[in-house]
């Protein structure tokens, strides 16, 4: 989402996590859909693959922490990558 700032880019995953989250299957009706949302904001200097590295660490943050969560990648992280 580029020209979003960290604030609206978690705002707008958590709408789309909600969002699964109300789907219902007429087949399957005790289906419950959940999504988890790595995010990790682009730097520059910072390339592609670390970005992408960066978003799947904060994937695995939200995966690790319960599901169905979003999880942005820590600011230190960035600097450290």
């Amino acid at each position: 989402m580029p020209e979003v700032s960290p604030a609206e880019a978690l705002a707008r995953a958590e709408g789309l996590r909600h969002t699964f989250a109300q789907l219902v299957v007429p087949e399957l009706p005790d289906l419950r859909v959940s999504v988890s949302i790595g995010i990790a904001q682009a730097r520059d200097g910072v390339g592609f693959e670390t970005l992408m590295l960066r978003a799947d660490a904060a994937l695995y943050t939200a995966k690790h922490g319960g599901r169905d969560r979003v999880a942005v990648a820590e600011m230190a992280a960035a600097r450290a990558a």
